[in-house]
């Protein structure tokens, strides 16, 4: 897509785009509230309460945890090759804060949580 340098062109262009999104939000919102049900209870909304077993739920959870494994996450410091000593001195104390601030901060679980429902 070529973004017009025109200002009111763009404009134009960016209200067709919300005016596209807008169009398809109901139709949207029912798929993803289908999806959110067969997720949730194994069968589709007129078939209430007869699923045996729900499929659908683990295996979306196995999904998740080839995808991200919220005990196995940490983030390290890449410095270029001409950086001075001390600096890679720091690089090993500012990876470990950055991942105690990220299991501090419960991010780990929330990205986790985040992922299985972006999936479904």
């Amino acid at each position: 897509m070529k973004i017009p340098k025109d200002i009111g062109e763009r404009d134009l262009q960016y209200r067709e785009i919300e005016d596209q999104c807008f169009a398809s939000v109901e139709r949207r919102r029912q798929f993803a509230d289908l999806n959110r049900h067969f997720y949730m209870y194994g069968c589709s909304p007129d078939q209430i309460n007869t699923a045996v077993y729900n499929k659908i739920m683990p295996t979306v959870d196995t999904l998740t945890s080839f995808l991200y494994s919220v005990d196995s996450t940490r983030f390290s410091l890449e410095l270029p090759v001409d950086s001075q000593p001390r600096e890679w001195d720091k690089a090993s104390v500012v990876g470990k804060a950055i991942n105690e601030s990220w299991r501090a901060s419960d991010s780990h679980l929330t990205f986790g949580r985040s992922l299985e429902w972006a999936l479904v």
